[in-house]
């Protein structure tokens, strides 16, 4: 929700950029539905993250995932993703 990044490298390369300095996080996610259409799919997941730096400050984010897939030689890709912040607490 704060940038818009396409392709593995600047995905990881913002994912470490993020995290640089940060002492512990934690992340899970919940899938609230698959709709299959074919080769075509579209899922919807909640995911809660939150990230701890060393001196006790934590960010908190709570977010939906809204997905479209696509099936390619029989493996699902990720052909476009969105995602909606619900709620999001920053150190501070």
């Amino acid at each position: 929700h704060y940038f818009d990044l396409s392709g593995h490298a600047a995905i990881g390369a913002k994912y470490d950029e993020i995290t640089a300095g940060v002492s512990d996080t934690t992340f899970s996610v919940q899938i609230l539905s698959i709709e299959v259409d074919g080769d075509t799919a579209r899922c919807r997941a909640q995911q809660s993250e939150s990230l701890m730096w060393p001196d006790g400050r934590t960010f908190d984010l709570v977010g939906l995932y809204e997905d479209e897939l696509g099936r390619r030689e029989g493996r699902w890709l990720f052909a476009h993703r969105n995602y909606l912040v619900k709620r999001e607490k920053a150190p501070g």
